[in-house]
């Protein structure tokens, strides 16, 4: 595989979390920001509301990234920055922080250096959960998107 992961939880407190994810796939940015855009092709399905990420998608005209149900929908988060040359910034919280009194913002940073593409993702989450403290949710949230971003990685390493 031509692709490399660094993956870390960056802050923890009581009432935030930051983790931090870099992957450098051996591929042009242009590839990378097509198969990320196909975000149904590499997300786990294990991580999805109706466990079919083929409902996945980041839909522009709604600026979100929506998951389609049978009867319904969930809008897991709104897209506030899309430049598919350099930048996607998300805003909500993913998976059950959905419904939790938080601010949570995921930025995914592209840049390529001779046909080797860096994606950088950040994910910056702030405010308050029922059951626990908040920072307690850094290590679960590291691992489900170091998993996903090591997902888009494969996706790519299987493409070259």
């Amino acid at each position: 595989m031509n692709c490399s992961l660094v993956a870390e939880v960056v802050q923890q407190e009581e009432d935030s979390f930051q983790v931090s994810h870099t992957v450098t796939i051996a591929q042009d940015l242009q590839i990378v920001f097509s198969k990320f855009e196909s975000i149904q092709s590499w997300w786990n399905p294990s991580h999805s509301f109706g466990g079919d990420v083929s409902k996945y998608r980041f839909d522009l005209e709604k600026q979100a990234l929506v998951e389609t149900l049978e009867g319904g929908f969930v809008r897991h988060m709104d897209i506030v920055y899309w430049n598919p040359q350099s930048r996607v910034v998300l805003r909500g919280g993913l998976g059950p922080l959905l419904t939790e009194v938080v601010t949570g913002i995921l930025i995914f940073d592209f840049t390529e250096t001779e046909g080797v593409t860096s994606v950088s993702m950040k994910y910056t989450v702030s405010g308050k959960v029922e059951q626990q403290t908040l920072g307690e949710w850094a290590p679960a949230v590291d691992f489900v998107l170091t998993e996903q971003l090591q997902r888009l990685a494969n996706e790519l390493a299987d493409q070259s």
